[in-house]
């Protein structure tokens, strides 16, 4: 099952390891290839290279901007405004050597990342502009880089570097840089690679790099995240960054190449993970209207009122629901049908027609007719299948001396495949149609929802009428329905909520009513379907009933932090109070002193450093008051 139809998992027995570093296997540069041949006759040889055979080829890694596929994940989430004060943010990058593709000390190649995370108050940042590269590097590609500028050391041009590409670049006191930007013993500390095992220590997914920031961010202000470059920005012994040392011709300012940034506001408790999931509410699905005398009972299944034109042009209103609900619903449908007026059905309370399953009929014939790649190659083969039948009643009707007729075609899998995916499992299946009223789901809302099957029927039958025009074709249909996926039963969980837009790393396990006689939870569903329908809401589609709901993240989005003391001071478990940088003034910036802390940790390397700063994670349980035999 891919990623995409299943979403994030995580098994019981999976754990989240942290390695040191991982180096690529060939460092950005210029390399060449040369062939030659090995000349042998018993124990004499000898190697030949052939002069003219050689190929070179460069290695260019990314190094003045990244492009968004790079970026796995971001804590806290962009746009976020939640309690925030005591985590330290954290980018996760989908290449785990990235950090190391470069080195931020000109005389440790590959070994001191090059990247580091730092955290700004907008007040803090001097200066942010786009500058062409041609003003970071030198004008001849391998030329020695010039003196020092006034704000950046300048960078020897390498052959993949577009000298015309626009870089971001942000500039910040020096002052303040002197008492803020990690050492080169502290970048190592900063990133790592973190990757998922099972029991048995086999690697789940793609490892991924992260790269943590070494600052608290500030309550009650917007707070900026930028990705920068430090490469070559260290050197000496011990490396210092070149702009921050003391004297007459010290810069003011320091120059940081920026390849990626966003924002949060760290206002209240509004937005953070857990204070979210303390406010979401099991949604009823339906309109929270009371007192409407005949027309409560369809509006407590889940209809809504829309305008429905009828055939002698006037208008009027009638009921439709779609295939999500949280009541059963199994009306008798004389399916196949030959057109969708004879799915029409009237709701006996208020006399109104119900046009759910002719809109889904409508949908679904609408759907197939649109694809080519299903519409065509469906009308060819039930025209093949008629005439294979046919030739086998001719030949039944003539001496037995002709050849055996030919075999009916099979249904080509391509059209299996749609039926269960884009109708099955509703993917083709606009947003409209499941959601007809905004209202139904309300913000900070989860549904748990069944997906009623004589709804998925009418629609899959409406797809499957191409080429049925006569009663005799419709009996027809009605055999060679058996080639199409068997529907099972199947649940749904629709979210919406800021859970979704914010932390894409959200998990949710789907599980089964217990089983007779038994207490304990349900088994685990499978899950088919994992798709965000919309910046806030989620849909999520399982195989069987469901019963019950839990919300996590995936430890691939567990975040870093520390502890908030009740004197609102910061301490780490049993390490005691977190050590801190501090100004010139001795006023503290949240800037956390990562050598002490690792030494108050105990931690011996970048890996025990991350598992130890890692915050725990709430889990949320919802469970259906009612489950459906």
């Amino acid at each position: 099952m891919s990623e995409l139809d299943s979403g994030p998992q995580f098994a019981a027995g999976d754990r989240m390891v942290f390695v040191d570093r991982q180096a690529p296997a060939l460092p950005p540069g210029e390399y060449e290839v040369q062939l030659g041949h090995t000349l042998s006759y018993g124990a004499p040889s000898a190697t030949v290279l052939d002069g003219g055979r050689s190929l070179g080829f460069v290695v260019a890694g990314p190094r003045f901007g990244l492009a968004p596929s790079e970026i796995a994940g971001r804590f806290p989430p962009p746009g976020a405004d939640g309690e925030f004060a005591s985590v330290l943010p954290h980018v996760l990058l989908e290449r785990p050597t990235l950090p190391w593709e470069r080195s931020a000390v000109d005389s440790q190649p590959a070994e001191t990342p090059w990247l580091a995370l730092l955290v700004l108050e907008e007040s803090e940042l001097k200066f942010s502009a786009l500058v062409p590269v041609s003003s970071l590097v030198t004008a001849q590609v391998g030329a020695p880089a010039p003196p020092l500028s006034a704000a950046f050391s300048p960078l020897s041009r390498e052959p993949g570097d577009d000298i015309a590409q626009s870089v971001h670049v942000i500039e910040i006191e020096a002052e303040f840089a002197r008492q803020w930007l990690p050492t080169p013993e502290e970048l190592s500390l900063l990133a790592g690679v973190r990757r998922l095992e099972d029991l048995a220590g086999a690697a789940k997914g793609e490892p991924r790099a992260v790269v943590i920031a070494n600052r608290l961010p500030k309550p009650g202000v917007r707070n900026l995240v930028h990705l920068v470059s430090l490469e070559l920005q260290y050197s000496g012994s011990p490396a210092r960054h070149w702009a921050v040392t003391t004297g007459p011709h010290a810069p003011s300012r320091v120059r940081l190449v920026s390849l990626a940034n966003w924002d949060f506001s760290c206002a209240g408790d509004t937005g953070h993970f857990e204070a979210l999931l303390d406010k979401l509410a099991i949604g009823e699905f339906r309109l929270g209207a009371a007192g409407l005398g005949p027309a409560q009972g369809p509006v407590d299944a889940g209809a809504v009122p829309v305008a429905y034109r009828l055939d002698t042009g006037a208008s009027t209103a009638a009921w439709y629901h779609g295939p999500l609900a949280t009541r059963r619903r199994a009306p008798a449908l004389a399916l196949p049908a030959r057109h969708a007026n004879d799915l029409l059905l009237t709701e006996a309370t208020t006399g109104l027609t119900d046009v759910s399953y002719a809109a889904a009929w409508t949908l679904g014939r609408l759907l197939a007719l649109r694809d080519p790649s299903v519409g065509v190659p469906l009308n060819q083969w039930k025209r093949q299948v008629a005439q294979a039948a046919r030739a086998a009643q001719w030949l039944d009707t003539t001496p037995s001396d002709h050849p055996p007729p030919p075999p009916s075609p099979l249904f080509p899998p391509a059209l299996h495949d749609w039926f269960e995916h884009a109708l099955g499992r509703l993917k083709a299946v606009p947003f409209a149609y499941l959601v007809p009223e905004p209202a139904l789901l309300p913000p900070e809302t989860i549904g748990l929802l069944r997906i009623e099957a004589t709804w998925i029927q009418a629609l899959v039958d409406g797809a499957f009428s191409i080429g049925r025009h006569s009663r005799q074709q419709a009996l027809q249909d009605a055999a060679l329905g058996a080639v199409l996926p068997r529907i099972a039963e199947r649940s749904a969980v629709l979210l919406r909520s800021a859970l979704v837009a914010g932390w894409p790393d959200l998990v949710v396990d789907g599980f089964g009513p217990p089983r007779p006689g038994s207490a304990a939870a349900g088994d685990a569903l499978k899950p088919l379907r994992f798709d965000r329908l919309g910046k806030d809401t989620l849909l999520v589609v399982f195989e069987g009933p469901l019963a019950r709901v839990d919300l996590h993240l995936h430890p691939q989005g567990m975040h870093f932090g520390v502890d908030v003391t009740p004197s609102g001071g910061f301490q780490k478990g049993q390490a005691g109070p977190v050590p801190m940088r501090a100004d010139a003034a001795q006023v503290p910036r949240r800037v956390i002193d990562i050598l002490a802390l690792q030494t108050a940790l105990k931690a011996t390397g970048p890996h025990e450093f991350a598992s130890r700063m890692l915050e725990g994670i709430p889990k949320a349980s919802f469970s259906l008051q009612e489950v459906w035999s």
